[in-house]
């Protein structure tokens, strides 16, 4: 085997290794304190008739997400957001099966090849996306640690690190939409240092991605975009205070959005597949300190985590599964019709 192929396969096996690596960290830090036979007990006491409740708020919750993809991304027709939310189910799916950013390249995947999204502007889907969940995310934090005087102080360390990264982020995304050659005179001592080819296409790209993040500035559009990001995460919130009444903790405002916004953090970290042990983390960082019993807090997460990855597993077979079953019937007709043309 040439080594050109050998080293790309190293190097995605050491990303897997570390990616795991971060998951068992995350369950080391949720589960060091717990108690296994007050976690079993409080496993055991999961109320099953919120079930419906929890997976009806999660269906919602997908939908007003696949509706927000398909504003973000820029093409002529508009995307629909049943187009989008193949593009949405396939990250879910990746990330059930991969490493957390496998998600994100199977997203942009399938809107390049299935959508005729151009990746510049599936790209740019991403990156508003995931700059406005961690901005909301850290406002919530900011907004109800106040009511929580016990958070734990690395947390809000953590947070001010991370609201740093939310701060460039929407300076950068401002400075796209709003003075894009500005924002291409800054890149473009960058590109001029590259192979000639090379700069061409980064060139080309770039500039994509500039007309696809102008189009998205409108305030209209933006508008519209920020009140489907606050719809999601009320939705995320309704699931999250769900979890917490089956595992028997009263689901106030405090425990609710701070978790929630923990939750929406934990989302956007590297993981193993199935976001294995940040969930578990982001729940026992949010409630541990407002009173909340270790194993209470990871029997709630665990009910949420099994239930929204079995309703993704269903939702990825169903959205998958009848996308294969019509190309195999279009191939089918394609092929008879062939015969047909070559019998005449």
């Amino acid at each position: 085997m040439p080594d050109s192929a050998v080293r790309p396969a190293g190097r995605r096996a050491w990303v897997v290794v570390v990616v795991c690596l971060l998951s068992a960290l995350y369950l080391w830090l949720a589960l060091r304190s717990a108690d296994l036979a007050a976690l079993r007990r409080a496993i055991a006491q999961l109320s099953l008739p919120l079930i419906p409740v929890l997976l009806a708020a999660a269906l919602a919750t997908l939908w007003v997400r696949a509706r927000r993809i398909a504003l973000s991304l820029v093409r002529k027709p508009p995307v629909s957001t049943a187009q989008a939310a193949r593009s949405m189910m396939a990250g879910y799916v990746t990330s059930l099966l991969l490493p957390q950013p496998a998600g994100e390249l199977a997203r942009l995947t399938v809107a390049t090849r299935d959508l005729g999204v151009s990746p510049a502007a599936a790209t740019a889907s991403i990156a508003i996306e995931r700059v406005l969940d961690l901005l909301l995310a850290l406002l919530l934090v900011a907004a109800v640690t106040p009511f929580a005087p016990h958070t734990d102080p690395r947390l809000l360390g953590a947070t001010r690190v991370l609201s740093a990264l939310a701060a460039l982020g929407c300076i950068a995304l401002a400075l796209a939409m709003g003075a894009p050659a500005a924002c291409r005179a800054l890149f473009e001592p960058i590109f001029a240092l590259l192979p000639q080819h090379a700069a061409a296409w980064c060139r080309h790209h770039f500039d994509d991605l500039l007309r696809s993040l102008g189009q998205l500035s409108s305030a209209h559009r933006m508008l519209r975009y920020c009140l489907l990001s606050l719809a999601q995460t009320a939705l995320w919130g309704c699931c999250i205070g769900v979890s917490l009444y089956a595992a028997g903790i009263a689901p106030g405002a405090v425990a609710v959005i701070l978790t929630t916004a923990l939750f929406t953090l934990a989302l956007l970290l590297p993981s193993a597949p199935g976001y294995i042990g940040s969930l578990q983390l982001a729940y026992v960082a949010a409630l541990v300190p407002l009173g909340v019993a270790t194993p209470q807090a990871i029997a709630a997460s665990l009910y949420l985590h099994v239930l929204f990855n079995a309703l993704l597993i269903a939702l990825g077979l169903a959205v998958f599964g009848r996308h294969w079953l019509s190309r195999r019937l279009d191939d089918g007709q394609q092929q008879g019709s062939g015969q047909e043309q070559h019998d005449q």
